[in-house]
């Protein structure tokens, strides 16, 4: 055998090699997600899988995970109320809920005011019972700094440096195709829709 067969051996062997531990490699990403903070940067891992590779995370109940929708659509809603743009929200309210909306936006309007809302925290969210499966009420207790200023951008009501603990009880009612829309609001005792 002469030193060319030998080279060309040693090198199929050598890229026959790189191909398998290509191919057979244990990709360390597998099972994490990396998260990224918007507003600082940071990143979090989360691991997904245990050391033999099983799933760590559990499914969640269906009061979870509604809880969770919730509180997205709470969100939204608040935002969506604030800035007086009812057409990003209007699938997720009742038509009565549209309608008191609709008339405290223009009343706003009218008055030549603007609201900034920003919400801090959720310090508390509970859904309450009901008696009906297509009806869920959810107790949410919020931090949030809200604002009314006028045309000249001075503040009307508020305080941009007070955070102010709300409580309200949101109902949502289920739709036919098992969407769900918030179908009436009660704030310190008092209804809102």
């Amino acid at each position: 055998m002469n030193f060319e067969n030998i080279l060309l051996i040693m090198l199929v062997f050598y890229f026959g090699w790189r191909l398998y531990k290509t191919f057979h490699a244990k990709d360390e990403s597998m099972g994490k997600i990396r998260l990224v903070s918007k507003k600082t940067g940071q990143v979090i891992e989360l691991n997904l899988l245990d050391d033999k590779g099983q799933p760590i995370i559990q499914p969640i109940n269906s009061d979870d995970a509604f809880i969770m929708i919730a509180k997205d659509m709470f969100a939204r809603i608040v935002q969506g109320f604030t800035t007086g743009n009812l057409d990003k929200i209007r699938s997720l309210i009742s038509p009565k809920v549209f309608n008191v909306f609709k008339g405290a936006i223009e009343n706003r309007r009218e008055k030549k005011h603007h609201m900034d809302f920003t919400l801090v925290d959720f310090k508390n969210v509970e859904l309450l019972k009901t008696n009906s499966e297509k009806v869920r009420q959810v107790s949410f207790t919020t931090e949030q700094i809200n604002l009314l200023r006028d045309d000249k951008g001075n503040v009307i009501s508020g305080d941009p440096m007070y955070v102010t603990t709300v409580n309200e009880i949101w109902t949502f009612e289920q739709q036919g195709d098992k969407s769900w829309v918030l179908s009436a609001t009660k704030q310190g005792g008092e209804n809102v829709a």
